[in-house]
């Protein structure tokens, strides 16, 4: 049968609809096709895994139906239907504010905690904003783990990985959710945010390392899979690789997807994406299509969405680096602001935040895609 993983029966859609759905006792390759319709239209046609998809709908109170009928090659057919929750009117209020996670740290790494409002000063392209919204309360996390099972993952650093991953999801609170995507040549594992630790941990477990790096299609991939609301609950990608994106054969890029593509489709879905890089070569080995070292590729994904690169040459270190991330993620200040409209969604803006406190540093996302002004089509993300 068909078990769908998103939209959950709980969560509302706003403007965007995520779809992920898995095959349950049939061979993923025995199916032909599997279409997908939201409200009666046609949303979108998968051949393969992993089967996520996503897309815009239109804002409205009453729930969403998905309805998929997935076609065997011996000409069976599978189907499953789903409703998203009713869209309750405060949230549809705050659609278009653009939401910052915010975090600032002393000389030496620490948070800097105690600040108001007014220590922020957030800029849009330049001109100062007014903050609708401010908070300095930790809030619940929705992590995926992107782990990295490519042939130069065997052995020891597999092995160490599946700990270290496993320590962090049993380090979660009870009103975290957890997902895990794993990839080699392709994206292997995608486990939407869930509740059931269980799940995850088994998932986990099962990790081997095999084929090639498709790193940008996996970033894409788990940014796609979290919905547009999420209970309040900060969006965390956290990402282990140890080499650049290539396919086995190590003379071509792996993923369909670019670097552009998965910082957009980060930012597209709000995540904050924290990179750990594994290797003592990745400042020297370079990127398939472009100059960039592989520690260049990981630290610009972080630095744009407003997470943390960091760079390990031992495997037996991930521990704790794990733990300082989480630690991180938990201390970030929350700030919300309403953009001016663009006369084109989608056009790119850039954000400075600053805080009036000397000796400290500030970290935030670059920037964001404005939303179209009203009457104008909204962009496809």
């Amino acid at each position: 049968g068909i078990e769908i993983l998103q939209p959950r029966p709980d969560v509302p859609a706003l403007d965007r609809l995520v779809v992920a759905f898995r095959i349950v006792g049939v061979p993923a390759r025995e199916l032909a096709e599997a279409v997908i319709e939201v409200d009666g239209r046609p949303f979108a046609t998968l051949h393969e895994p992993p089967f996520v998809t996503s897309g815009p709908v239109e804002i409205r109170t009453e729930s969403h139906r998905i309805a998929i009928t997935a076609r065997l090659r011996d000409g069976r057919l599978l189907t499953a239907t789903a409703r998203t929750a009713p869209l309750a009117i405060d949230e549809a209020i705050d659609v278009r504010l653009v939401d910052l996670a915010v975090s600032v740290v002393d000389g030496n790494g620490a948070p800097v905690l105690g600040l108001d409002r007014q220590a922020f000063t957030v800029r849009d392209e330049g001109r100062m904003v007014d903050l609708e919204r401010f908070s300095s309360e930790t809030r619940g996390l929705d992590v995926m783990l992107v782990l990295d099972a490519s042939e130069s993952m065997k052995g020891e650093r597999i092995a160490r990985a599946r700990a270290a991953a496993a320590r962090f999801v049993r380090a979660l609170e009870d009103r975290d959710r957890v997902g895990l995507v794993t990839f080699h040549e392709q994206v292997d594992t995608l486990e939407p945010p869930t509740a059931d630790r269980g799940r995850v941990l088994g998932l986990i477990e099962g990790v081997r390392a095999r084929g090639g790096t498709a790193l940008y299609d996996a970033l894409v991939q788990s940014s796609r899979t979290f919905g547009r609301t999420t209970g309040g609950r900060r969006r965390i990608a956290l990402v282990l690789s140890d080499g650049r994106d290539a396919a086995r054969t190590r003379w071509r890029q792996a993923s369909e997807h670019s670097l552009d593509d998965a910082i957009r489709a980060a930012h597209r879905a709000d995540v904050i994406v924290y990179t750990i890089g594994l290797g003592a070569s990745l400042e020297h080995e370079q990127s398939i299509v472009d100059s960039q070292s592989t520690a260049d590729v990981l630290r610009r994904v972080a630095h744009s969405t407003g997470g943390r690169f960091r760079h390990l040459e031992h495997v037996v270190d991930l521990d704790r680096t794990f733990a300082l991330i989480l630690a991180d993620a938990r201390h970030l200040y929350s700030l919300a602001f309403r953009p001016r409209p663009a006369r084109r969604g989608g056009t790119w803006r850039r954000i400075e935040v600053s805080v009036d406190r000397p000796g400290v540093r500030v970290r935030a996302r670059e920037g964001y895609f404005a939303p179209p002004a009203d009457g104008d089509a909204p962009n496809p993300r």
